[in-house]
């Protein structure tokens, strides 16, 4: 092996983020900046937000005509609300899909009748429509009749 070839190792070289967070590693530099780390990258927080390096967000805002780059960041943020609020209506809406299945296998014992098992939920479709569900209501009115 040639010797005076490889660079000296520092086995506590200093890595620092532009977001403050330091932590010590080895390196063959002395010391590292970095502009992003786990502590502030937006994969590791869950935080929406758009990181812009050399303006290039300014450059496709102004390329296409699309305003500024705070108007960008506010129609980010606008349509994480939406989804966010449409995601919680969503849930909402399946659980009352369930209340009502659990309602339906309710009265179906009530009635006499068996309580649909979990393969019949599988085989019938999730669009259902509220026909057949008012056909069955019925009877369960006759028989209890």
């Amino acid at each position: 092996m040639k010797t005076e070839i490889h660079p000296d190792y520092h086995s506590d070289a200093q890595i620092t983020c532009a977001c403050g967070n330091t932590w010590t590693t080895g390196s063959t530099l002395d010391s590292i900046t970095v502009a992003l780390c786990s502590a502030c990258h937006p994969f590791y927080t869950g935080e929406q937000r758009i990181v812009d390096t050399e303006g290039r967000v300014e450059r496709l805002m102004r390329r296409f005509n699309l305003g500024s780059a705070e108007e960008a960041t506010k129609l980010a943020e606008e349509t994480a609300d939406r989804s966010a609020a449409a995601e919680a209506s969503a849930d909402a809406a399946a659980e009352a899909e369930r209340e009502a299945a659990r309602a339906a296998a309710q009265a179906s014992m009530l009635a006499g009748g068996a309580a649909p098992s979990a393969d019949d939920a599988d085989d019938k479709p999730e669009a259902a429509s509220d026909e057949p569900e008012a056909t069955e209501e019925a009877e369960a009115e006759t028989e209890a009749d």
